[in-house]
């Protein structure tokens, strides 16, 4: 099942990049099977390309330095970022929404994420953690980010 939220609000109508996962969910669902982001990524890959997004690109920040996204429209100003297993367990999803928010020419970020991410140990609910912490974020006046909207995309 795809489960997705709008932070702070839906600024900018991403349902054609919603739809695009939910054409595939039944193949990267990870309450089912352990999913790995490269897969996700293929899977995605034509559909992506036809809406214009260039997919495993660099995009540059302020500094000169460039960090590696999934894909990118630079006429939508859109990042994707699609995370499995290291999404909490390394945090990386508040990595990806650090470095999107230093990208130049970057409004929104649309981060997708397992529902479940399955290990020998247990299991995390990476979505709900997700939501959670990122709900935090935007309802605080503590931290303040440059991006217009995260699109958070559960799979």
């Amino acid at each position: 099942m795809i489960r997705f939220h709008y932070f702070p609000n839906k600024t900018k109508d991403l349902t054609s990049i919603l739809d695009i996962f939910k054409s595939i969910e039944d193949s990267i669902d990870s309450t089912k099977a352990v999913q790995h982001k490269n897969d996700v990524l293929s899977l995605l890959k034509e559909k992506l390309e036809t809406m214009n997004f260039t997919l495993k690109q660099k995009v540059s920040v302020l500094d000169g330095k460039q960090f590696s996204v999934d894909a990118v429209n630079k006429n939508d100003k859109i990042v994707i970022k699609i995370e499995a297993g290291r999404a909490v367990v390394n945090n990386e999803f508040l990595k990806d929404i650090v470095e999107c928010s230093l990208m130049l020419n970057v409004e929104y970020l649309v981060l997708a994420v397992c529902n479940v991410y399955k290990m020998k140990t247990g299991e995390n609910y990476d979505f709900e953690y997700c939501y959670n912490f990122i709900n935090t974020i935007y309802n605080s006046d503590r931290v303040s980010l440059s991006l217009k909207s995260i699109l958070l995309i559960g799979y």
